[in-house]
């Protein structure tokens, strides 16, 4: 849903393809999300505010952190729900 850029250095969200997603970073209004996914999506947004290198991502297993490959090289991509 969100963008990470690089594979080293600092970690900045670059953009969201979701736009509930980024009207919930910025206002914090959870229209559009499923109400089931918001604490997970508050405590990953908090997290990728305060990591300093992608590979931070990696250190919690249960959002499945892994570099994408392709034309998304260089992106991240986290587990949030199964779908």
């Amino acid at each position: 849903m969100c963008k990470v850029t690089g594979y080293t250095g600092p970690v900045k969200i670059r953009n969201f393809v979701h736009r509930g997603l980024e009207r919930f970073y910025e206002d914090d209004n959870a229209r559009g999300l499923p109400s089931a996914c918001l604490n997970k999506l508050r405590n990953i947004l908090i997290f990728l505010d305060a990591i300093e290198e992608g590979a931070e991502l990696r250190t919690v297993p249960v959002w499945k952190g892994h570099l994408m490959s392709g034309d998304r090289k260089g992106f991240w991509s986290l587990h949030v729900t199964r779908n």
